[in-house]
């Protein structure tokens, strides 16, 4: 008897396991999920079809004029990852505002484009320390490094001149509270950044209660910088790349998505709306992107002129 439900029991295990090979269940199915690189792969693939509009910006001199020219047909660069690069003057290390013209230091095309060709990029350090910037500021970064633990390069790096935006959490310990793709929502460290080519900082204006920005901030922490599940079977790369970065779709809280809810359950509107997509999956009527860039808060008319700026004229390096 014993023998009976010894192979009785055999035989049923025996089934299961056909089962969960066949696809039947358990967790050996045949579903699979997009993973960063994916999402990383899928924008790199539409990159050309995002530009960024600067049309209404005045020549006040504001900082914000100074991100590049996205008409169709330009004969400049509409975003980071085009395949040109162009000259910017009047910019130093620490800004242009008040600075004497001896001392301004310009790149030239050819010099742009021989750093591009032996790769001995000037990269810099972001010290927060030394920044103008205060605790509750904007921290924007150009960067061709990965996440810490080795991610590939940030999505937006194929979209947004800026690839990344965090909150300054405490200037003076070099600390900010951000979304990265290793890590999702926590605080970070900028000091820890790697390959960065140009950094900057603004102020949002109106909003002067920092413990408020902290305390709203931390509500997102853990919060995950992509979707975990979006089934590879039934969704195309655009449907994905509309769960990523649809800034309505809670399932993902990537770098500016992240720093625009924190703003907005402040009150505060950071959207811009300069991010233009053809792509008729990430778009509305007008063509305006439904994500959020960093170069869209960078753009943002509820944000101050810049505090720091270091190396700009590196802000259009394409990757």
């Amino acid at each position: 008897m014993k023998t009976r439900y010894f192979f009785t029991g055999l035989l049923i295990a025996l089934v299961s396991s056909t089962l969960v090979f066949a696809g039947g269940g358990g967790s050996r199915s045949t579903q699979s999920y997009y993973s960063y690189d994916d999402f990383l792969n899928a924008a790199k693939r539409y990159q050309d079809q995002f530009y960024y509009d600067n049309s209404s910006y005045s020549s006040n001199g504001d900082v914000a004029s100074i991100m590049p020219p996205s008409a169709p047909g330009s004969s400049l660069i509409a975003i980071a990852s085009k395949k040109k690069v162009i000259t910017i003057s009047g910019y130093t290390k620490r800004g242009a505002k008040n600075t004497p013209k001896s001392q301004i230091k310009t790149l030239s095309v050819a010099q742009v484009n021989n750093l591009i060709k032996t790769k001995s990029w000037p990269y810099v350090s972001v010290d927060l320390v030394q920044a103008s910037a205060v605790d509750g500021d904007l921290l924007f970064v150009r960067s061709n490094g990965k996440g810490v633990n080795g991610y590939g390069k940030y999505i937006h790096s194929y979209i947004s001149s800026w690839t990344h935006v965090a909150i300054i959490y405490d200037w003076w310990n070099g600390k900010v509270i951000e979304s990265m793709p290793d890590t999702g929502v926590g605080i970070g460290y900028p000091s820890d950044y790697n390959l960065v080519l140009s950094y900057g900082t603004k102020s949002v204006n109106g909003a002067d209660n920092v413990d408020r920005i902290r305390r709203l901030a931390s509500n997102y922490i853990g919060r995950s910088y992509w979707p975990q599940s979006v089934d590879k079977n039934k969704n195309g790369d655009k449907s994905a790349l509309k769960e990523f970065f649809d800034i309505n779709n809670s399932s993902s809280m990537y770098c500016s998505k992240f720093v625009y809810l924190v703003f907005r359950d402040y009150g505060i509107d950071l959207s811009s709306h300069r991010t233009k997509t053809w792509l008729n999956e990430l778009k509305d009527w007008s063509n305006n992107f439904i994500g959020i860039t960093p170069d869209d808060i960078w753009g943002s008319d509820k944000t101050s002129p810049y505090r720091d700026l270091v190396q700009p004229e590196l802000l259009w390096r394409m990757i």
